[in-house]
C-alpha cells in the first residue's frame, strides 16, 4: 500500500506524474492528516529543522561538559538522546499542526462558506410541516433528526430542493465533505441556490486540498462576479499554497 506521506516533498515540488497527482489529491480529500501535513508543509519543515538543530546543540554541550566513560554508556546515551529528540519534535508538530489547521479551517469557513437561505415555497401541508420540523432541528444543531426528515420523500419539487440545500449544509457542518460536495454540485444550476452552492464547492475544494477543481470553480465564480474582493484575494492565496 502506498504511503502518501512519502510523496509530500514531490507533490510540493511538482515532481509527481499526472497519475500520481490525481491519486495524491484524491487521497488528500479522504485523509485529513495527509491534508494537514500538506497545508502546513513549510511550517513543519522550518519548525522541525529548528527543533532538531536546537536539540543537537544542547546535547553536544552536555556531552562536552561531562566525562563519558569509555564503555556502552555513551552508545546508550546517544540512543536515549535521539529518541527524546524525535519525541519532542513529534509532540511539538502535533500541537502546531492541529492548532494551525483549526485556524486555517475556520478561516476558510468564515471567508467562503454560505449558510442556507431557502426560498419561500408552497407545497402540501404535510410537506411544509415536515420541512419546518427539519429546519427547526437544524437550527438546534440536531443534525441526525434533521437529516432524517430532509431525506424523506417530498412531493413538491421546490420544497425538495430546500431539503437538498439543507442536507448539503448538514454534511458540510459534519465535515462529511464528500456527500456535501455531491449535493452542492446538483444545486449549481438552480436559480436560487446555484451561486452559493458554487462558492461552497470552492470552500470544500480548498478544505480538502482539491486545488485543480478549486481553480476551475474559482475561474467560474470570477466570470459570474459573485465573489467580493476580499474573497478573491483569500481564494487566490489559498489556491497558491
Amino acid at each position: 500500500m502506498m504511503d502518501y506521506f512519502d510523496l509530500i516533498d514531490d507533490y510540493k515540488n511538482g515532481l509527481l506524474s499526472n497519475e500520481q497527482l490525481v491519486a495524491f489529491e484524491n487521497e488528500m480529500s479522504k485523509d485529513p492528516k495527509l491534508l494537514h501535513a500538506v497545508e502546513n508543509y513549510a511550517l513543519i519543515k522550518n519548525i522541525s529543522a529548528g527543533l532538531i538543530e536546537d536539540e543537537v546543540r544542547q546535547e553536544i554541550s552536555k556531552l562536552q561538559s561531562h566525562q563519558i566513560p569509555k564503555n556502552n554508556s555513551y552508545g546508550k546515551l546517544k540512543w536515549i538522546y535521539a529518541i527524546a529528540g524525535i519525541l519532542i519534535v513529534l509532540i511539538a508538530l502535533y500541537f502546531i499542526v492541529v492548532k494551525y489547521n483549526e485556524n486555517s479551517q475556520s478561516e476558510v469557513i468564515a471567508m467562503l462558506y454560505q449558510g442556507p437561505d431557502p426560498e419561500n415555497s408552497r407545497g402540501t401541508e404535510e410537506d411544509l410541516n415536515k420541512i419546518d420540523s427539519a429546519i427547526n432541528y437544524y437550527k438546534l444543531n440536531d443534525y441526525d433528526k434533521a437529516l432524517k426528515l430532509f431525506s424523506q420523500k417530498i412531493s413538491n419539487d421546490s420544497i425538495a430542493k430546500i431539503a437538498d440545500c439543507y442536507k448539503a449544509h448538514i454534511y458540510f457542518e459534519k465535515e462529511d465533505y464528500s456527500h456535501s460536495e455531491k449535493i452542492f454540485k446538483s444545486l449549481t444550476q438552480h436559480t436560487i441556490y446555484g451561486p452559493s452552492a458554487r462558492i461552497n464547492l470552492l470552500a470544500i475544494y480548498i478544505l480538502t486540498g482539491q486545488k485543480a477543481k478549486g481553480r476551475i470553480m474559482y475561474e467560474d465564480l470570477l466570470k459570474q462576479g459573485v465573489l467580493s474582493d476580499v474573497q478573491k484575494t483569500f481564494a487566490e492565496n489559498k489556491l497558491k499554497e
